[in-house]
Protein backbone atom coordinates (compact mmCIF):
# COMPACT_ATOMS: atom_id res chain seq x y z
CA UNK A 1 0.00 0.00 0.00
CA UNK A 2 1.43 3.01 -1.08
CA UNK A 3 2.27 5.39 -0.17
CA UNK A 4 -0.08 13.29 -4.17
CA UNK A 5 0.41 16.48 -3.09
CA UNK A 6 1.71 18.33 0.28
CA UNK A 7 0.97 21.25 1.76
CA UNK A 8 3.63 21.54 -0.89
CA UNK A 9 3.41 19.65 -4.10
CA UNK A 10 0.64 20.40 -5.91
CA UNK A 11 -1.71 17.98 -8.58
CA UNK A 12 -0.78 18.46 -11.79
CA UNK A 13 -2.66 19.42 -14.54
CA UNK A 14 -3.13 16.05 -16.95
CA UNK A 15 -5.78 15.31 -19.50
CA UNK A 16 -7.95 12.36 -18.14
CA UNK A 17 -9.71 9.44 -20.27
CA UNK A 18 -12.68 8.23 -18.84
CA UNK A 19 -13.23 4.51 -19.78
CA UNK A 20 -16.90 3.52 -20.20
CA UNK A 21 -18.42 1.36 -17.74
CA UNK A 22 -21.43 -0.53 -18.09
CA UNK A 23 -24.08 -0.97 -15.32
CA UNK A 24 -25.37 -4.91 -15.24
CA UNK A 25 -24.85 -5.79 -18.76
CA UNK A 26 -21.50 -8.11 -19.81
CA UNK A 27 -18.47 -5.87 -20.80
CA UNK A 28 -18.10 -5.50 -24.87
CA UNK A 29 -14.67 -5.50 -24.17
CA UNK A 30 -13.35 -8.59 -26.56
CA UNK A 31 -10.64 -9.53 -24.06
CA UNK A 32 -13.44 -9.61 -21.12
CA UNK A 33 -15.25 -12.21 -19.20
CA UNK A 34 -16.21 -10.19 -16.57
CA UNK A 35 -20.00 -8.39 -15.87
CA UNK A 36 -19.63 -4.81 -13.97
CA UNK A 37 -22.85 -4.57 -12.24
CA UNK A 38 -24.13 -1.53 -10.51
CA UNK A 39 -23.02 -2.53 -7.21
CA UNK A 40 -19.27 -2.73 -8.25
CA UNK A 41 -19.63 0.02 -9.65
CA UNK A 42 -20.23 1.93 -6.58
CA UNK A 43 -17.19 -0.01 -4.62
CA UNK A 44 -14.22 2.14 -4.00
CA UNK A 45 -12.36 0.43 -6.46
CA UNK A 46 -13.33 1.92 -9.79
CA UNK A 47 -11.53 4.73 -11.60
CA UNK A 48 -11.19 6.84 -14.40
CA UNK A 49 -7.49 7.27 -14.85
CA UNK A 50 -5.23 10.44 -15.91
CA UNK A 51 -4.07 9.92 -19.37
CA UNK A 52 -0.58 11.03 -19.20
CA UNK A 53 -0.25 8.91 -15.67
CA UNK A 54 -2.57 5.85 -17.10
CA UNK A 55 -1.26 2.93 -19.62
CA UNK A 56 -3.11 2.46 -22.75
CA UNK A 57 -7.00 1.97 -22.63
CA UNK A 58 -7.20 -1.75 -22.90
CA UNK A 59 -5.11 -1.50 -19.92
CA UNK A 60 -7.04 0.94 -18.50
CA UNK A 61 -10.33 -1.23 -18.52
CA UNK A 62 -8.74 -4.08 -17.06
CA UNK A 63 -7.28 -1.94 -14.32
CA UNK A 64 -11.04 -0.81 -13.52
CA UNK A 65 -12.08 -4.70 -13.96
CA UNK A 66 -9.85 -6.24 -11.95
CA UNK A 67 -10.29 -3.68 -9.09
CA UNK A 68 -14.27 -4.40 -8.97
CA UNK A 69 -13.05 -8.11 -8.43
CA UNK A 70 -10.34 -7.31 -5.32
CA UNK A 71 -13.64 -5.44 -4.09
CA UNK A 72 -15.56 -8.62 -4.28
CA UNK A 73 -13.03 -10.72 -3.07
CA UNK A 74 -12.56 -8.46 0.23
CA UNK A 75 -15.84 -8.59 0.83
CA UNK A 76 -16.24 -12.52 0.71
CA UNK A 77 -13.24 -12.71 3.18
CA UNK A 78 -14.53 -10.58 5.69
CA UNK A 79 -17.64 -12.73 5.56
CA UNK A 80 -15.62 -15.96 5.31
CA UNK A 81 -13.77 -14.89 8.84
CA UNK A 82 -17.09 -14.01 10.47
CA UNK A 83 -18.04 -17.98 9.99
CA UNK A 84 -16.61 -21.48 12.24
CA UNK A 85 -14.57 -22.76 9.79
CA UNK A 86 -15.80 -26.28 8.86
CA UNK A 87 -12.65 -27.98 10.04
CA UNK A 88 -12.92 -31.02 12.26
CA UNK A 89 -9.27 -31.40 13.38
CA UNK A 90 -8.54 -28.90 15.36
CA UNK A 91 -4.51 -28.34 14.22
CA UNK A 92 -5.75 -27.49 10.59
CA UNK A 93 -8.30 -25.10 12.16
CA UNK A 94 -5.77 -23.54 13.91
CA UNK A 95 -3.29 -23.98 11.05
CA UNK A 96 -6.10 -21.99 8.74
CA UNK A 97 -6.87 -19.48 11.34
CA UNK A 98 -3.31 -18.24 11.20
CA UNK A 99 -2.89 -18.09 7.37
CA UNK A 100 -5.97 -16.21 7.66
CA UNK A 101 -4.57 -13.68 9.88
CA UNK A 102 -1.39 -13.25 8.49
CA UNK A 103 -3.47 -12.62 5.24
CA UNK A 104 -5.09 -9.84 6.84
CA UNK A 105 -2.16 -8.77 8.28
CA UNK A 106 -0.24 -8.20 4.94
CA UNK A 107 -2.96 -6.02 4.22
CA UNK A 108 -2.97 -3.44 7.06
CA UNK A 109 -2.66 0.04 6.21
CA UNK A 110 0.29 1.78 7.49
CA UNK A 111 -0.58 4.49 9.86
CA UNK A 112 1.32 7.41 11.21
CA UNK A 113 1.25 5.71 15.07
CA UNK A 114 3.84 3.56 13.76
CA UNK A 115 6.64 5.64 13.36
CA UNK A 116 6.04 7.05 17.41
CA UNK A 117 9.41 6.16 17.98
CA UNK A 118 11.29 7.56 15.52
CA UNK A 119 13.38 11.10 15.73
CA UNK A 120 13.96 13.54 15.10
CA UNK A 121 10.71 14.56 15.86
CA UNK A 122 8.45 16.70 13.47
CA UNK A 123 7.14 20.17 14.76
CA UNK A 124 4.96 21.19 12.06
CA UNK A 125 4.82 24.82 13.34
CA UNK A 126 8.65 24.70 13.47
CA UNK A 127 9.75 23.13 10.34
CA UNK A 128 7.18 25.12 8.07
CA UNK A 129 8.21 28.38 9.35
CA UNK A 130 10.14 30.62 7.05
CA UNK A 131 11.34 30.00 3.10
CA UNK A 132 11.37 26.29 2.41
CA UNK A 133 12.76 25.01 -1.34
CA UNK A 134 11.44 21.88 -2.75
CA UNK A 135 12.78 19.60 -5.29
CA UNK A 136 10.67 16.51 -6.73
CA UNK A 137 9.60 14.30 -9.72
CA UNK A 138 6.25 13.32 -11.08
CA UNK A 139 5.63 9.62 -12.07
CA UNK A 140 2.85 7.87 -13.87
CA UNK A 141 0.91 5.22 -12.67
CA UNK A 142 3.79 2.64 -14.01
CA UNK A 143 6.43 4.21 -12.22
CA UNK A 144 8.17 6.21 -14.93
CA UNK A 145 8.89 9.77 -14.27
CA UNK A 146 7.01 12.16 -16.55
CA UNK A 147 7.80 15.88 -15.09
CA UNK A 148 10.47 17.54 -12.55
CA UNK A 149 9.52 20.49 -10.69
CA UNK A 150 11.11 22.81 -7.93
CA UNK A 151 9.10 25.24 -5.92
CA UNK A 152 9.46 27.95 -3.17
CA UNK A 153 7.85 27.89 -0.01
CA UNK A 154 6.85 30.92 2.43
CA UNK A 155 5.42 30.04 5.89
CA UNK A 156 4.37 31.72 8.66
CA UNK A 157 2.36 30.99 11.79
CA UNK A 158 0.03 33.13 14.31
CA UNK A 159 -2.40 31.90 16.96
CA UNK A 160 -2.12 28.26 15.82
CA UNK A 161 -3.04 28.94 12.61
CA UNK A 162 -0.58 28.50 9.39
CA UNK A 163 0.18 29.83 5.99
CA UNK A 164 2.28 27.99 3.40
CA UNK A 165 2.58 30.34 0.50
CA UNK A 166 3.87 27.95 -2.43
CA UNK A 167 5.04 28.83 -6.30
CA UNK A 168 6.29 25.76 -8.57
CA UNK A 169 7.80 25.87 -11.32
CA UNK A 170 8.21 23.24 -13.89
CA UNK A 171 10.76 21.55 -16.25
CA UNK A 172 8.30 22.29 -19.30
CA UNK A 173 7.64 25.12 -18.27
CA UNK A 174 3.95 25.47 -15.81
CA UNK A 175 3.91 27.61 -13.24
CA UNK A 176 1.29 27.00 -10.62
CA UNK A 177 0.54 28.51 -7.13
CA UNK A 178 -1.26 27.05 -4.46
CA UNK A 179 -1.81 28.81 -0.49
CA UNK A 180 -2.58 26.30 1.99
CA UNK A 181 -3.99 27.18 5.58
CA UNK A 182 -3.31 25.12 8.54
CA UNK A 183 -5.30 25.26 11.87
CA UNK A 184 -4.15 23.08 14.53
CA UNK A 185 -6.60 21.25 16.63
CA UNK A 186 -7.35 20.36 20.33
CA UNK A 187 -5.68 16.68 19.54
CA UNK A 188 -2.66 17.93 18.44
CA UNK A 189 -3.79 17.50 14.06
CA UNK A 190 -4.68 19.86 11.77
CA UNK A 191 -7.42 21.00 9.91
CA UNK A 192 -5.78 22.50 5.54
CA UNK A 193 -7.95 23.86 3.36
CA UNK A 194 -6.75 25.65 -0.20
CA UNK A 195 -8.31 26.79 -3.00
CA UNK A 196 -8.83 23.57 -4.61
CA UNK A 197 -9.57 21.26 -2.08
CA UNK A 198 -12.38 19.91 -1.28
CA UNK A 199 -13.71 20.44 2.07
CA UNK A 200 -10.52 19.94 5.05
CA UNK A 201 -7.78 18.03 4.79
CA UNK A 202 -6.50 16.10 7.68
CA UNK A 203 -2.72 16.56 8.83
CA UNK A 204 -1.38 14.03 11.80
CA UNK A 205 2.00 13.76 13.04
CA UNK A 206 3.52 11.05 14.99
CA UNK A 207 7.20 10.56 15.67
CA UNK A 208 9.27 11.43 12.85
CA UNK A 209 6.19 11.97 10.24
CA UNK A 210 3.43 13.62 9.07
CA UNK A 211 0.45 11.93 7.21
CA UNK A 212 -1.89 14.47 4.96
CA UNK A 213 -5.25 13.39 3.59
CA UNK A 214 -7.46 15.00 1.55
CA UNK A 215 -9.40 15.54 -1.79
CA UNK A 216 -8.34 17.40 -4.65
CA UNK A 217 -9.99 19.09 -7.53
CA UNK A 218 -8.63 18.86 -10.86
CA UNK A 219 -9.81 20.16 -14.16
CA UNK A 220 -11.42 18.37 -16.65
CA UNK A 221 -13.10 19.21 -19.58
CA UNK A 222 -14.73 21.98 -18.06
CA UNK A 223 -15.57 20.80 -15.12
CA UNK A 224 -13.33 18.98 -12.36
CA UNK A 225 -13.09 15.88 -11.14
CA UNK A 226 -11.96 14.49 -7.12
CA UNK A 227 -9.07 13.12 -6.29
CA UNK A 228 -8.12 11.56 -3.48
CA UNK A 229 -4.44 12.60 -2.05
CA UNK A 230 -2.50 10.39 0.63
CA UNK A 231 0.75 12.65 1.54
CA UNK A 232 3.40 11.37 3.75
CA UNK A 233 6.61 13.40 4.83
CA UNK A 234 9.68 12.23 6.82
CA UNK A 235 11.93 14.40 8.64
CA UNK A 236 15.40 13.17 8.32
CA UNK A 237 17.40 16.01 9.83
CA UNK A 238 15.87 18.79 11.01
CA UNK A 239 16.23 21.24 8.52
CA UNK A 240 15.29 18.47 5.64
CA UNK A 241 11.92 16.07 4.68
CA UNK A 242 11.31 13.38 2.30
CA UNK A 243 8.09 13.68 1.27
CA UNK A 244 5.98 10.70 -1.12
CA UNK A 245 2.55 11.65 -2.51
CA UNK A 246 -0.18 9.33 -4.24
CA UNK A 247 -2.98 10.07 -6.43
CA UNK A 248 -6.19 8.17 -6.78
CA UNK A 249 -9.42 7.66 -7.65
CA UNK A 250 -11.88 5.04 -5.57
CA UNK A 251 -8.69 3.37 -4.68
CA UNK A 252 -7.17 3.01 -7.99
CA UNK A 253 -3.43 4.52 -8.48
CA UNK A 254 -3.05 7.19 -10.87
CA UNK A 255 -0.09 8.66 -10.45
CA UNK A 256 2.43 9.39 -7.38
CA UNK A 257 5.27 12.38 -6.65
CA UNK A 258 8.76 12.15 -4.63
CA UNK A 259 10.08 15.69 -3.31
CA UNK A 260 12.44 17.36 -1.22
CA UNK A 261 11.73 19.41 0.79
CA UNK A 262 14.40 21.96 2.65
CA UNK A 263 14.34 24.87 4.87
CA UNK A 264 16.46 27.73 4.17
CA UNK A 265 18.55 29.84 6.21
CA UNK A 266 16.83 32.98 7.19
CA UNK A 267 18.14 36.64 7.19
CA UNK A 268 18.23 38.60 9.91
Amino acid sequence: MQPCSSPVAPFLRIPIKLPEVRHDTPSKHPHSRHTISSRAAATPALSWLPARLSSPPELQWHAVANAALWARWAEQMKTLLQRPLPIASPSLRLTAVVALLALVAGCAPVRVTDYRELSPAFQVEQFFQGPLAAHGVVKNRSGKVIRTFSASIDARWENGVGVLDEDFVFNDGEQQKRVWTLRRQADGSYLGTAGDVVGEGVLRQSGNAVFLDYVLQVPYRGNAIDLRVDDRMYLLTPDILINESSLSKFGVNVGELLLVIHRLPTQD
